[in-house]
Protein backbone atom coordinates (compact mmCIF):
# COMPACT_ATOMS: atom_id res chain seq x y z
CA UNK A 1 0.00 0.00 0.00
CA UNK A 2 1.53 3.59 -0.78
CA UNK A 3 1.21 7.15 0.59
CA UNK A 4 -1.71 7.89 -1.95
CA UNK A 5 -2.55 11.62 -1.41
CA UNK A 6 -0.31 11.75 1.99
CA UNK A 7 2.89 12.24 -0.21
CA UNK A 8 4.32 9.45 2.13
CA UNK A 9 4.72 5.86 1.78
CA UNK A 10 3.32 3.12 4.64
CA UNK A 11 7.01 2.67 5.53
CA UNK A 12 7.09 6.49 6.43
CA UNK A 13 4.43 6.20 8.81
CA UNK A 14 5.70 6.76 12.28
CA UNK A 15 2.68 4.83 13.69
CA UNK A 16 -0.22 2.45 12.58
CA UNK A 17 -3.70 0.88 14.05
CA UNK A 18 -5.58 -1.39 11.98
CA UNK A 19 -9.02 -2.74 13.60
CA UNK A 20 -9.72 -6.03 11.57
CA UNK A 21 -13.73 -6.63 12.23
CA UNK A 22 -14.89 -2.77 11.20
CA UNK A 23 -12.39 -2.86 8.12
CA UNK A 24 -10.70 0.22 9.02
CA UNK A 25 -6.68 1.83 9.52
CA UNK A 26 -5.11 4.81 10.28
CA UNK A 27 -1.61 6.05 10.85
CA UNK A 28 0.20 9.39 11.51
CA UNK A 29 3.26 10.31 8.94
CA UNK A 30 6.27 11.42 10.19
CA UNK A 31 5.18 14.96 9.55
CA UNK A 32 2.59 15.04 12.06
CA UNK A 33 -0.61 13.79 9.71
CA UNK A 34 -3.21 11.34 10.29
CA UNK A 35 -4.21 9.35 7.35
CA UNK A 36 -7.35 6.59 6.94
CA UNK A 37 -8.36 3.92 4.99
CA UNK A 38 -10.60 1.14 5.02
CA UNK A 39 -9.51 -2.72 4.48
CA UNK A 40 -13.34 -3.51 3.16
CA UNK A 41 -16.42 -2.58 1.44
CA UNK A 42 -18.31 -1.32 4.80
CA UNK A 43 -14.36 -0.05 6.65
CA UNK A 44 -16.68 3.22 6.19
CA UNK A 45 -20.24 2.95 7.25
CA UNK A 46 -19.84 4.53 10.57
CA UNK A 47 -17.67 7.24 9.43
CA UNK A 48 -14.96 6.16 11.16
CA UNK A 49 -12.31 7.51 8.44
CA UNK A 50 -13.18 10.95 9.50
CA UNK A 51 -13.01 12.23 6.28
CA UNK A 52 -16.68 13.61 6.04
CA UNK A 53 -19.56 12.53 3.65
CA UNK A 54 -18.17 10.64 0.75
CA UNK A 55 -14.74 10.02 1.38
CA UNK A 56 -12.75 7.96 -0.76
CA UNK A 57 -11.92 4.49 0.49
CA UNK A 58 -8.15 4.30 -0.28
CA UNK A 59 -5.58 6.09 1.91
CA UNK A 60 -5.74 9.81 2.17
CA UNK A 61 -4.79 12.37 5.25
CA UNK A 62 -7.98 13.74 7.50
CA UNK A 63 -7.81 17.41 6.99
CA UNK A 64 -9.06 20.25 8.70
CA UNK A 65 -6.84 19.10 11.91
CA UNK A 66 -4.95 22.10 12.95
CA UNK A 67 -2.64 20.41 15.15
CA UNK A 68 0.14 18.15 14.90
CA UNK A 69 -1.12 14.60 15.54
CA UNK A 70 1.60 12.04 17.19
CA UNK A 71 -0.69 8.57 17.34
CA UNK A 72 -4.20 6.93 16.00
CA UNK A 73 -6.18 4.19 17.20
CA UNK A 74 -8.86 2.38 15.75
CA UNK A 75 -11.80 -0.06 17.02
CA UNK A 76 -14.91 -1.75 16.99
CA UNK A 77 -16.66 -4.62 15.17
CA UNK A 78 -18.57 -6.06 12.47
CA UNK A 79 -21.56 -3.83 13.53
CA UNK A 80 -19.21 -0.64 14.91
CA UNK A 81 -16.01 1.19 14.09
CA UNK A 82 -14.27 4.46 15.89
CA UNK A 83 -11.24 5.79 15.17
CA UNK A 84 -9.12 8.02 17.73
CA UNK A 85 -6.11 10.66 17.12
CA UNK A 86 -4.19 11.97 19.77
CA UNK A 87 -2.30 15.61 19.17
CA UNK A 88 1.17 16.75 20.21
CA UNK A 89 -0.64 19.33 22.31
CA UNK A 90 -2.20 16.22 24.35
CA UNK A 91 -5.94 16.23 22.76
CA UNK A 92 -8.33 13.31 21.91
CA UNK A 93 -10.41 13.66 18.47
CA UNK A 94 -12.73 10.85 17.79
CA UNK A 95 -14.97 10.00 14.81
CA UNK A 96 -17.02 6.90 14.16
CA UNK A 97 -19.41 5.00 15.35
CA UNK A 98 -21.16 6.26 18.97
CA UNK A 99 -24.03 3.80 19.45
CA UNK A 100 -23.09 3.40 22.74
CA UNK A 101 -21.16 6.42 23.10
CA UNK A 102 -17.86 5.03 22.76
CA UNK A 103 -16.35 8.25 21.59
CA UNK A 104 -17.29 10.08 24.75
CA UNK A 105 -18.84 13.26 23.18
CA UNK A 106 -22.21 12.67 25.20
CA UNK A 107 -23.37 16.32 26.64
CA UNK A 108 -25.05 18.99 24.86
CA UNK A 109 -22.55 20.93 24.25
CA UNK A 110 -20.63 18.63 21.96
CA UNK A 111 -24.20 18.41 20.12
CA UNK A 112 -25.15 14.69 20.64
CA UNK A 113 -28.54 14.03 22.69
CA UNK A 114 -28.27 10.54 23.99
CA UNK A 115 -27.05 8.35 21.52
CA UNK A 116 -27.99 10.22 18.94
CA UNK A 117 -26.67 12.87 16.51
CA UNK A 118 -27.88 15.56 14.19
CA UNK A 119 -30.82 13.74 12.46
CA UNK A 120 -30.90 10.78 14.66
CA UNK A 121 -27.57 9.31 13.34
CA UNK A 122 -25.33 7.20 15.69
CA UNK A 123 -22.06 8.02 14.27
CA UNK A 124 -20.01 11.43 13.77
CA UNK A 125 -18.42 11.12 10.20
CA UNK A 126 -15.39 14.18 11.34
CA UNK A 127 -13.49 14.28 14.32
CA UNK A 128 -14.25 16.08 17.17
CA UNK A 129 -12.06 16.79 20.29
CA UNK A 130 -12.86 15.07 23.69
CA UNK A 131 -12.67 17.85 26.09
CA UNK A 132 -14.63 15.39 28.72
CA UNK A 133 -10.96 13.59 28.75
CA UNK A 134 -9.55 16.43 29.76
CA UNK A 135 -11.64 17.67 32.23
CA UNK A 136 -11.22 14.12 33.85
CA UNK A 137 -7.37 14.42 33.70
CA UNK A 138 -7.21 18.50 35.48
CA UNK A 139 -4.96 20.70 34.41
CA UNK A 140 -1.17 19.66 33.59
CA UNK A 141 -2.73 16.02 32.83
CA UNK A 142 -2.28 14.35 29.84
CA UNK A 143 -2.59 11.02 27.78
CA UNK A 144 -0.19 8.55 27.58
CA UNK A 145 -2.12 5.76 25.43
CA UNK A 146 -5.50 5.34 24.27
CA UNK A 147 -7.09 1.97 23.19
CA UNK A 148 -10.48 0.94 21.39
CA UNK A 149 -12.46 -1.94 21.83
CA UNK A 150 -15.89 -3.17 20.16
CA UNK A 151 -17.75 -0.31 21.62
CA UNK A 152 -15.80 0.84 24.27
CA UNK A 153 -12.60 3.70 24.59
CA UNK A 154 -9.81 3.28 27.46
CA UNK A 155 -7.67 6.16 27.89
CA UNK A 156 -4.33 5.87 30.20
CA UNK A 157 -3.29 8.96 31.50
CA UNK A 158 0.26 9.98 31.46
CA UNK A 159 1.07 9.49 35.23
CA UNK A 160 1.26 5.76 34.34
CA UNK A 161 -1.52 4.84 37.20
CA UNK A 162 -5.00 6.44 36.34
CA UNK A 163 -7.36 4.87 33.60
CA UNK A 164 -10.46 6.19 32.20
CA UNK A 165 -12.87 4.49 30.02
CA UNK A 166 -16.51 4.68 28.38
CA UNK A 167 -19.14 3.70 25.96
CA UNK A 168 -21.04 -0.07 26.57
CA UNK A 169 -19.73 -1.73 29.97
CA UNK A 170 -22.63 -4.42 30.49
CA UNK A 171 -20.16 -6.97 29.78
CA UNK A 172 -17.82 -5.22 32.70
CA UNK A 173 -15.06 -4.07 29.84
CA UNK A 174 -14.84 -0.49 31.46
CA UNK A 175 -13.18 -1.62 34.65
CA UNK A 176 -15.41 0.81 36.56
CA UNK A 177 -18.23 -0.20 39.27
CA UNK A 178 -21.72 -1.86 39.06
CA UNK A 179 -20.65 -2.58 34.99
CA UNK A 180 -22.78 0.33 33.51
CA UNK A 181 -24.48 -0.86 30.62
CA UNK A 182 -23.16 2.42 29.43
CA UNK A 183 -21.17 4.96 30.54
CA UNK A 184 -19.98 8.21 29.95
CA UNK A 185 -16.00 8.79 30.60
CA UNK A 186 -14.98 8.53 34.21
CA UNK A 187 -12.42 7.23 35.90
CA UNK A 188 -11.68 2.86 35.59
CA UNK A 189 -10.61 1.83 39.25
CA UNK A 190 -10.54 -1.68 38.73
CA UNK A 191 -7.97 -1.13 36.34
CA UNK A 192 -6.60 1.93 37.44
CA UNK A 193 -3.49 1.41 39.86
CA UNK A 194 -2.83 3.12 43.37
CA UNK A 195 -0.70 6.21 43.76
CA UNK A 196 2.94 4.93 44.38
CA UNK A 197 1.82 1.48 43.10
CA UNK A 198 2.96 -0.58 39.93
CA UNK A 199 3.36 2.04 36.95
CA UNK A 200 0.96 1.19 33.74
CA UNK A 201 3.14 1.76 30.64
CA UNK A 202 -0.04 0.88 27.77
CA UNK A 203 -3.46 -0.04 27.43
CA UNK A 204 -5.37 -3.03 25.31
CA UNK A 205 -9.00 -3.57 24.18
CA UNK A 206 -10.16 -5.96 22.10
CA UNK A 207 -14.01 -6.74 21.94
CA UNK A 208 -15.43 -6.88 25.32
CA UNK A 209 -12.44 -6.60 26.87
CA UNK A 210 -9.77 -4.21 28.17
CA UNK A 211 -6.42 -4.31 30.11
CA UNK A 212 -3.38 -2.57 31.11
CA UNK A 213 0.52 -3.30 30.21
CA UNK A 214 3.59 -3.14 32.18
CA UNK A 215 6.70 -2.13 31.14
CA UNK A 216 7.85 -5.45 29.44
CA UNK A 217 4.20 -6.14 28.21
CA UNK A 218 3.60 -8.41 29.87
CA UNK A 219 -1.07 -8.06 31.04
CA UNK A 220 -1.01 -6.36 34.41
CA UNK A 221 -4.64 -6.00 35.33
CA UNK A 222 -8.41 -7.13 32.74
CA UNK A 223 -11.78 -6.06 32.75
CA UNK A 224 -14.68 -7.65 30.96
CA UNK A 225 -14.70 -10.96 28.77
CA UNK A 226 -10.87 -11.38 28.61
CA UNK A 227 -10.67 -15.06 26.91
CA UNK A 228 -7.27 -16.26 26.51
CA UNK A 229 -7.71 -16.09 22.93
CA UNK A 230 -8.46 -12.15 23.17
CA UNK A 231 -5.49 -11.93 25.28
CA UNK A 232 -3.43 -13.55 22.19
CA UNK A 233 -4.83 -10.96 20.09
CA UNK A 234 -3.54 -8.21 21.70
CA UNK A 235 -0.42 -8.83 19.14
CA UNK A 236 -1.46 -5.59 17.19
CA UNK A 237 -2.15 -3.67 20.05
CA UNK A 238 1.73 -4.76 21.73
CA UNK A 239 3.38 -3.97 18.79
CA UNK A 240 1.63 -0.35 18.29
CA UNK A 241 2.80 0.37 21.89
CA UNK A 242 6.32 -0.88 21.27
CA UNK A 243 6.13 1.21 17.82
CA UNK A 244 5.82 4.82 19.97
CA UNK A 245 7.91 3.34 22.72
CA UNK A 246 6.01 2.58 25.41
CA UNK A 247 6.51 -0.58 26.00
CA UNK A 248 9.69 -2.98 25.29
Amino acid sequence: MDGDKTGESAESYASRSFSPLSGHAAAVTNSGKAVTWATSSQGDRFGQLGRGKGARLSPAAVEGRPERVTAAFTGGGKDSGHTALLSEAGHLFVAGCDRWQQLGLCSPGTGAAGYTWEGGRIWRSEFKRNGAIEELLGEGGTVRDVALGADHTVVLSGNQTDVFSWGRGKSGQLGSRGAPFVSAPCRADGLSEKPGGDRISAVCALADCSATLAADGEVMKTAGKCSRALLDGFVECKRAARERGLIK
